[in-house]
């Protein structure tokens, strides 16, 4: 049997270099249904709601967060229910209040009393 204790701080680690280079990272998962989805991780120190989205396909996902995560560092907040374009795709982001499956982002900024915000991307189309 693989020992896998230190996995969880391998992770943790990993992405905080890739916030230190970039200012956030992606995490994808797998829900309790099994359905897959990504999330953001860090923008939340710069004052901006951290981003997710449901996908079959996790480098779309990331792709997808990547790109949006940038804009929002350039242009400023999106705004709830905006609608936009990204990658030749509209989305929608409305917000996300549930941030159960958003683990590192509740154990990095979110205490009981404060959560951080968060958007959710729908695709449109």
């Amino acid at each position: 049997m693989k020992d896998m204790s230190d996995e969880p701080t391998a992770v943790v680690g990993k992405l905080l270099e890739i916030m230190d280079r970039d200012g956030w990272g992606v995490i994808v998962a797998t829900d309790y249904d099994g359905s897959r989805f990504a999330y953001t991780v860090g923008l939340t120190l710069k004052q901006l709601p951290e981003l997710c989205i449901s996908c079959a396909d996790a480098e779309q996902g990331q792709s997808v967060l990547n790109a949006l995560a940038a804009r929002q560092i350039d242009d400023g907040r999106f705004a709830p229910g905006q609608v936009t374009q990204v990658e030749g795709r509209s989305v929608r982001l409305e917000p996300n209040t549930d941030l159960g499956p958003m683990i590192l982002v509740r154990k990095m900024f979110g205490g009981n009393s404060t959560a951080p915000a968060a958007l959710a991307v729908t695709f449109l189309d």
